[in-house]
């Protein structure tokens, strides 16, 4: 497969996972995620580098059997990379919003919120709380 059609996967696993039409689920490692696509799965996963913060995001297409069929890496995109288009970026960005996806990290923080606008301690605060400053 050419780099193309990789790049064009991450592009519309970027769309589809901002919009939430495509869910992602943790595999039980807390550091890989996949999403069902008829008999296939996509799984996405980062590894960390030997030295330094980075990071190496893989993504994998994994059939019914969990036999992987192919697999790239956002080094596998680095000559499509433009001034505009960075794949590291670009699939880092997919991995953390797997990842909350998978965790269900808006509905926690939907609720976190929601639980907060209820407590009497939180609008105590805000007529405490100065004019011109925000939480």
């Amino acid at each position: 497969m050419s780099e193309e059609k990789f790049a064009e996967l991450v592009d519309l696993l970027d769309v589809k996972t901002a919009d939430s039409s495509l869910l992602w689920y943790d595999d039980g490692s807390d550091s890989r995620f996949f999403a069902q696509l008829g008999a296939f799965s996509i799984r996405i996963y980062r590894v960390s580098l030997e030295f330094g913060d980075d990071f190496d995001i893989y993504i994998e297409i994994v059939d019914e059997n969990g036999d992987v069929i192919d697999s790239f890496s956002d080094l596998s995109l680095k000559d499509l990379n433009t001034d505009k288009i960075n794949y590291y970026r670009k699939m880092n960005k997919l991995y953390v919003a797997a990842r909350r996806s998978a965790k269900g990290a808006d509905k926690a923080i939907d609720s976190v919120i929601s639980e907060l606008k209820k407590s009497k301690i939180l609008r105590v605060c805000a007529l405490l709380r100065p004019k011109d400053q925000s939480v």
